[in-house]
């Protein structure tokens, strides 16, 4: 995959953590995780993996693949909504 610089109608920009997380790159879209969370006491997977996902390495991951993470206000309100589930 080669990462092209899209035009939105304000000149081309190229694709950055940066234009991504600001969403000035435009076609960029966040992707959404939802847990059942009617589900976590029957599946013993679904918790442990929702733990790592929101972990610092679960972060990491996210980024070391390409992707571009919550920034930290996001990331700190969903650790905390999942806590609070």
């Amino acid at each position: 995959i080669k990462a092209l610089q899209v035009d939105g109608g304000n000149g081309c920009v190229a694709p950055t953590s940066q234009t991504v997380g600001d969403k000035s790159y435009p076609i960029s879209r966040p992707l959404f995780f939802y847990v059942n969370n009617a589900k976590v006491d029957s599946n013993a997977a679904l918790a442990p993996f929702v733990d790592f996902y929101l972990s610092d390495d679960g972060i990491s991951s996210v980024t070391e693949e390409g992707y571009v993470a919550l920034p930290d206000d996001q990331l700190q309100a969903t650790r905390d909504a999942w806590t609070n589930h």
